[in-house]
């Protein structure tokens, strides 16, 4: 009974801590922006380099990626860290809720809204490839960026008919905007649909929900400023991480640990596996689950020890 009250209590905390990223401006800025560049891209890229739609897909899986990184670190400013510097943490610590369930509850808040995130991308990155595959044929398929402008026009008529919060509404008018698309391109260009997208976009939503993780760990000791900066420049070494210190590895201990300890993003982007029509297995993406995972595990643990004798007053 304890512990059933315990998760309920944590998933409470989690709930409450994605609503409140999802109501503020800036994460819809950022989702807004963010599909509407990748819908655009059939229309600024007009150069193959040798595959059709081969420079939309890779920009539209870079999109997500970057973007992303901003969601993560917004959220994790908001759920965190400005709680503690508000002095919000302290209150509801002051309630029956141990240090540990709060700090996981607000990571999964935040891995929450970088899924939701991750989804919304997924379908406009999907819309953005056949775009660019059946445009050519199907004229009207170029209004597709006007798709996210469409879900901000709707939800400021409910705004302004019912008086409901614009910020909410439009990211739910957004996504439901994409996925009415979505489908309405999986039925009509079936053919044209590359199913095997899908695996590219859920490695790289693992790789935000392990940047959630870093990043709601730094703001345990950091402000968002810094702790964002740490993050990209993790994202960034660790994308180098194989030519920079894994070819020192088998000579050299302190490349070895250094090699382990620093994220290998390189797992989590796969675009040159789909060059030329090749296919992501899902025995791939299921490895890079349980590394995801294990890091994820030891990344939270540090964070939940830094949390515990922080200062949430």
């Amino acid at each position: 009974m304890r512990i059933r009250i315990q998760i309920q209590r944590v998933a409470a905390i989690a709930r409450l801590s994605a609503v409140d990223i999802v109501r503020q401006p800036v994460f819809l800025l950022f989702v807004v922006t963010c599909t509407s560049l990748t819908t655009l891209l059939p229309l600024l890229l007009v150069h193959q380099f040798g595959e059709e739609g081969k420079m939309v897909r890779d920009s539209a899986l870079a999109f997500h990626f970057i973007f992303g990184l901003a969601v993560t670190s917004f959220a994790a400013g908001t759920t965190l860290a400005r709680e503690v510097a508000l002095g919000t943490a302290a209150t509801v610590l002051s309630k029956p809720v141990s240090r540990d369930a709060f700090f996981l509850a607000k990571f999964l808040g935040i891995a929450a809204v970088a899924i939701v995130f991750s989804i919304c991308q997924s379908m406009a990155t999907h819309i953005s490839h056949v775009v660019a595959l059946a445009s050519r044929h199907h004229r009207y398929l170029l209004a597709a960026p006007l798709i996210p402008a469409l879900g901000l026009c709707v939800a400021g008529l409910i705004n302004y008919t019912t008086r409901r919060p614009f910020v909410s509404s439009a990211f739910l008018c957004t996504a439901g905007a994409l996925a009415i698309a979505f489908g309405g391109l999986a039925f009509a260009h079936s053919a044209a649909m590359e199913w095997r997208l899908i695996p590219a976009n859920a490695l790289i939503a693992a790789a935000l929900v392990v940047l959630s993780g870093i990043l709601i760990s730094l703001s345990t000791r950091l402000r968002i400023v810094p702790a964002t900066a740490i993050g990209t420049a993790l994202l960034f070494v660790g994308l180098v991480s194989d030519f920079a210190v894994g070819r020192f590895a088998d000579s050299s201990i302190f490349a070895y640990l250094l090699y382990v300890m620093i994220p290998n993003w390189q797992h989590f982007w796969v675009t040159d596996g789909l060059s030329g029509g090749g296919v992501v297995p899902w025995s791939y993406v299921g490895q890079v689950v349980v590394y995801a995972a294990l890091y994820l595990a030891g990344t939270l643990s540090l964070g939940i020890i830094a949390f515990r004798f922080a200062d949430a007053a």
